[in-house]
């Protein structure tokens, strides 16, 4: 796999996680997370037709979301439609699920070999989609009373496979 030169190469630039592509420029995921996109009222994954890892917590997102009506996407994101997402969100065992601030995508200058040259994300730090999953995210893993009714569910499910 090439999580961890990838997310060291993102360490050596300072940069706290690296964004895997595809062949295609499609964004597949993270060094060691699922990757989200928030566009209008829908939610855009990767499907599993691509080289993800089809991660736990990745489909507690999706049924999350789903359950408090956003519409899922399962499809390939391109590089272009993930940097100008309205918002973006990572999931996985360590960071639960929560939204990046900025993503930059970077590539060696052709002209000036050693610069850099690329684009850089403008997401909305308050987008309602991604900001309602994560706060519920940590609700539903905390056993927070205050939890979306319609995330009880999942939250039972989880805490049975848990304890």
């Amino acid at each position: 796999s090439n999580y961890g030169p990838a997310k060291d190469l993102a360490l050596y630039y300072g940069f706290d996680e690296a964004l895997l592509v595809d062949a295609d420029c499609n964004v597949t995921e993270g060094a060691g997370e699922n990757v989200f996109a928030a566009r209008g009222r829908e939610l855009w994954t990767p499907p599993l037709t691509q080289p993800i890892l089809p991660g736990t917590k990745r489909n507690v997102v999706i049924e999350m979301a789903r359950n408090l009506g956003f519409p899922v996407m399962q499809k390939p994101i391109s590089l272009d439609d993930f940097l100008d997402a309205d918002a973006t969100g990572l999931s996985g065992t360590w960071c639960g699920f929560e939204p990046p601030a900025v993503v930059a995508w970077m590539r060696d200058s052709r002209e000036k070999p050693g610069e850099f040259e690329g684009k850089q994300s403008n997401y909305d730090p308050h987008n309602p989609i991604i900001i309602k999953i994560r706060d519920e995210y940590r609700k539903l893993i905390r056993g927070d009373p205050e939890l979306d009714s319609r995330l009880r569910e999942i939250q039972e499910r989880i805490r049975l496979k848990v304890a």
